[in-house]
């Protein structure tokens, strides 16, 4: 499939819609950003030291907010090469704006601006918090915990879970063996 301008063929109402789809797509990422940086903010003026915990619902344990440095990835992979990450992000936030701007196929916006505000709430962290990301977000039952995250890492799953749906569902993605 080749990408060209989105802009090509438009109609003056197609190229408002688009401008709006554009701009609709960005106020959600920067809403997937600040929300992500707020809360992070909170955890640490609430709770102060890593570790610190406030149930919410103590039944069998299942969900705590928590403060914690996370300096790799999920279970802790990856731990100390922060670069990788922020190389990572970096270069999601820029496949990210392009395919916004030039990918024709508006469904693929919304999920893209997913990525771009989680990309840059974590590269956000792993600039200003040597290398890690606070997460705060704790499920599990009893013993058995699910890794905590936040803001930034439901939005990229959100986003991996809906570009999967799309590639796998939509007619334009389907191959015509």
């Amino acid at each position: 499939m080749k990408i060209e301008s989105s802009w090509s063929g438009l109609s003056s109402r197609g190229k408002n819609q688009h401008k709006t789809s554009i701009l609709t797509a960005y106020t959600l990422a920067f809403a997937v950003l600040f929300l992500d940086q707020l809360t992070k903010f909170w955890i640490e003026y609430q709770l102060r030291i890593p570790g610190n915990r406030i149930r919410v619902v103590s039944f069998l344990d299942f969900f705590n907010i928590v403060y914690v440095q996370n300096p790799g990835a999920a279970w802790g992979i990856l731990e100390g090469h922060w670069y990788i990450f922020i190389l990572a992000a970096l270069i999601a936030a820029i496949v990210c704006v392009s395919l916004i701007h030039y990918y024709p196929d508006h469904s693929l916006r919304f999920p893209l601006a997913l990525v771009l505000g989680g990309a840059l709430g974590n590269l956000i962290d792993r600039i200003f918090i040597a290398g890690g990301v606070v997460d705060f977000l704790d499920f599990g039952i009893k013993n058995w915990r699910w890794p905590a995250f936040n803001v930034a890492d439901a939005a990229l799953t959100l986003a991996v879970i809906w570009l999967l749906k799309i590639i796998l569902f939509s007619p334009e993605f389907q191959t015509g063996d």
